[in-house]
């Protein structure tokens, strides 16, 4: 093979999307300002790594990331500066397994999705 074809494939192999995989539905409302999408987050669980993808569709500034299981209390939280395309990963297999919810908020705005 050529230097091209392998190169188009290599390409091609690292835009691959998970295929087994949940979408984590957000709710709520984000109205940050400048802003054409209501929910500027998208969320997604592969199944085969157990890891929560959020990926940021535009900027949100300093926004704070909590995972609370059933009974509401907290076991993960991380402060993230959110920026347009950027991706954050949370392993899941760490936490405990069931009810879990993510919540995402900046101080004003506040959306949350369930972890099944």
């Amino acid at each position: 093979m050529d230097a091209k074809k392998i190169l188009c494939m290599i390409v091609a192999l690292a835009m691959v999307v998970p295929v087994f995989g949940r979408k984590v539905h957000m709710h709520g409302d984000w109205r940050p300002q400048k802003s054409l999408v209501n929910i500027p987050i998208e969320g997604n669980i592969d199944d085969e790594t157990c890891e929560l993808t959020l990926q940021f569709l535009s900027d949100l500034g300093l926004i704070q990331v909590v995972i609370t299981d059933d009974s509401g209390n907290p076991i993960y939280q991380e402060s993230v500066e959110a920026e347009a395309g950027q991706i954050v990963f949370i392993l899941l297999d760490e936490l405990p397994a069931q009810g879990q919810m993510i919540s995402v908020n900046d101080g004003n705005n506040v959306v949350y999705g369930f972890i099944n």
